[in-house]
């Protein structure tokens, strides 16, 4: 047998771990390299993590790049594979090409009628994982240890600038059949024949310069003296001590925790990392997480407050919060004592323990003689006054407009907590800044919402839909979906009356401990007779971590174990 141990000085993200052996049970059969986790999109939008695939018995790899031919040669080929293992045997795709743009991926899936997903790796953080040098390499992965069981080319039909009618070997195929059976394939590791891959050039990164300014645009926000964050970024030495979790969780997508798609819209406050910055920051932290000169993180952690004065405060009674286990929602009236009627131009909700608030609903409760003008919120399912969530940036309202609240009005506060360990207290605040006068606009804010839907149990990709029609012409400024833990992934999209339509949002890895509202960067004029449709995916399987009963048919509720499925919506009439 060929030699097939990956020589150690090249193991560089491939590892051997200690800790990962002691805690897996062995493989019957010889691995090349163990494989960390990671997470991508691919070309459609859609949410792959590598650990996701426990469930099947093999994975497939395959190294994709745009006008390669070797690759178009080989699609027929694992076409008829994949349908052959398709409930046995996960079959993704890789781009990790600097000049393939997801454009390109796209029209290259449609001009060869490409059925399998092609994950786009814009930093190449994955593919130098992957020690991938060249296009059309196929890697067989054993779902049950990660290791790597074969690397190399699909078949021996092609090669350089020549072609058999049929190939006489088929490693790939043997590698899947070895898997399956738990044997060793009769080959390992194969030479391939592909398009060499360009990589982007290493630099030695400094911390001060190019690391420190991504954390705090970032990350600090949350990870910060009294942040929502477990941990604080106030010192290079607490950030190294922390590489190589950060390293782990930007490789999975886990942190920043900015969930929407960078392809479909632009929003306000976006945590979004760029591909550079998360190449800057993990080569950083490869390179030995070095410190040039003094350590400016500390001068640069703070997160600058509101400067303005809150005209109003409003304080929650103050809430016992027990150190474990589930905390039901709470409903909590708080009266304004307002003397006159006013309007409101910005509202900004603070948690009194941001460790433990998960979110803060608020809404308005109108005086008896003003219940005509009540906004009609439902409970929270169809729209809130103000609302706070982990990472939440408060938005000034749009220019010139404003929310009416009248004297006499009660705000009703819904407060989600999530114990964290220890016992605390919780009195949160609301601070209400007025207008001097009526604004020009009106906010307002609706929803999309499906209350009539049930999942089967052990579903994993089980579809809903809901729809909201504009009776008027209008501005959109806003949306904010909703689910709770088997929500997978959301959709929102504008049909305009003549049937044209625009994709407003795209969610591929929903996260119920993670809810956003996005903001449109560029305010949205509707004619009247636009409908807002969403989408949604729930995932009632053992796949999904979340589930605690995947066996459950589940319905609308208002716990976390109970579902929702809403869209908000803030605009004003034009």
């Amino acid at each position: 047998m060929n030699k097939t141990i990956i020589p150690l000085a090249v193991c560089i993200i491939i590892v051997y771990s200690t800790f990962y052996v002691k805690n897996t049970p062995q493989p019957t059969i010889k691995q090349l390299a163990t494989v960390e986790n990671f997470a991508l999109l691919d070309h459609n939008g859609e949410y792959h993590e590598l650990f996701e695939y426990k469930d099947k018995k093999a994975l497939v790899l395959y190294i994709h790049g745009v006008g390669c031919p070797i690759v178009r040669h080989n699609l027929q080929d694992l076409h008829k594979l994949q349908k052959r293992y398709r409930d046995d045997v996960a079959f993704l795709m890789i781009n990790g090409n600097i000049q393939d743009e997801i454009v390109d991926i796209r029209e290259e899936a449609t001009s060869f009628a490409i059925s399998l997903p092609i994950l786009k790796d814009y930093s190449q953080n994955v593919i130098e994982l992957l020690q991938v040098k060249r296009t059309a390499e196929a890697i067989v992965i054993n779902p049950q240890s990660w290791g790597i069981i074969y690397r190399g080319p699909v078949d021996n039909r092609v090669d350089y600038e020549k072609q058999k009618s049929l190939a006489t070997r088929q490693f790939l195929h043997d590698a899947i059949l070895a898997t399956l059976v738990k044997r060793q394939p009769r080959v390992s590791k194969l030479d391939v024949k592909g398009c060499a891959i360009t990589y982007y050039k290493e630099k030695q990164v400094s911390f001060n310069k190019e690391v420190v300014p991504i954390l705090k645009k970032r990350c600090v926000i949350c990870h910060r003296k009294g942040g929502a964050a477990p941990w604080s970024m106030n010192s290079h030495k607490k950030v190294h001590g922390w590489s190589e979790m950060i390293r782990e969780a930007v490789l999975t997508r886990r942190m920043p925790p900015w969930p929407a798609d960078p392809e479909v819209g632009s929003f306000k406050s976006s945590h979004q990392i760029f591909p550079e910055e998360k190449r800057k920051l993990l080569t950083w932290i490869k390179q030995g997480c070095a410190l040039d000169g003094e350590d400016t993180l500390k001068s640069m952690t703070s997160v600058r407050e509101e400067e303005e004065k809150p005209d109003l405060i409003v304080t929650i009674p103050t809430q016992k919060i027990p150190a474990t286990g589930v905390v039901d929602y709470k409903y909590i009236n708080v009266p304004t004592n307002l003397k006159k009627d006013m309007w409101v131009k910005k509202v900004k909700v603070i948690p009194g323990s941001k460790k433990a608030v998960h979110h803060a609903l608020v809404m308005t409760i109108f005086p008896r003689r003003l219940r005509h003008l009540q906004p009609q919120w439902r409970n929270g399912s169809r729209g809130f006054f103000a609302i706070y969530v982990p990472g939440y940036n408060p938005q000034n309202f749009p220019e010139n407009s404003g929310q009416f609240l009248p004297k006499g009005t009660t705000f009703q506060f819904q407060m989600h907590y999530t114990p964290y360990g220890r016992r605390t207290t919780d009195a949160t605040q609301m601070h209400i800044y007025f207008h001097d006068k009526k604004p020009q606009k009106v906010l307002k804010m609706s929803s999309v919402i499906n209350a009539r839907f049930r999942i089967p149990p052990f579903a994993q990709n089980h579809r809903v839909q809901g729809r909201y029609t504009f009776r008027d012409n209008v501005t959109l400024y806003g949306l904010y979906p909703h689910m709770h833990y088997r929500g997978r992934q959301v959709k929102m999209e504008a049909i305009f009356p003549n049937g044209k339509r625009q994709t407003l949002l795209s969610v591929p890895k929903y996260e119920f401990n993670w809810q956003y509202s996005y903001y449109l960067q560029k305010p949205l004029n509707l004619p009247k007779g636009t409908t807002i449709r969403m989408y949604g995916v729930f995932d009632n399987s053992s796949r999904n971590k979340y589930d605690i009963d995947p066996s459950q048919t589940v319905g609308w509720g208002e716990q976390s174990w109970d579902e929702m499925f809403i869209g908000y919506l803030q605009y004003s009439k034009l």
